[in-house]
């Protein structure tokens, strides 16, 4: 027997809003989404406007290649973030997919670069409420 404990206001990390008499059905990551930035110290740094760099291409170049590098991406919380990102970007805020999908791609190395592509997704989520 199914029992109703009423609307249900959260889902997976996900606010769900319904609007009776317009009819809509609204899903928010934004306790999620916002305070990604602070998890990962960057609440010092300006919003941008864009999650990607005109002409970004992530390749294999961009890959550590000194062991002093390797060593270093290897503490950075890189994978972590991109795995955040990843998770809003597939349930709510479908406008940093293409740069997050970017980085998954190289997720298993990555170097400064990605790293520093990860930021600026993550300073843009900080700029927008969408």
């Amino acid at each position: 027997m199914y029992r109703s404990e009423g609307e249900v206001k959260w889902a997976l990390g996900m606010r769900l809003g319904r609007g009776r008499s317009p009819r809509t059905i609204s899903i928010s990551h934004e306790t999620f989404a916002y305070p990604i930035s602070a998890r990962f110290s960057l609440t010092d740094t300006a919003p941008v406007m864009t999650p990607l760099t005109p002409n970004t291409h992530h390749s294999a170049a961009d890959f550590p290649t000194t062991e002093s590098e390797k060593a270093e991406m290897a503490t950075s919380p890189c994978r972590e973030s991109v795995g955040a990102l990843a998770w809003v970007a597939l349930g709510t805020r479908h406008d940093i997919a293409l740069a997050t999908n970017s980085l998954t791609c190289v997720g298993h190395n990555p170097g400064h670069i990605h790293w520093g592509a990860t930021r600026r997704v993550l300073r843009y989520l900080k700029g927008t409420k969408g």
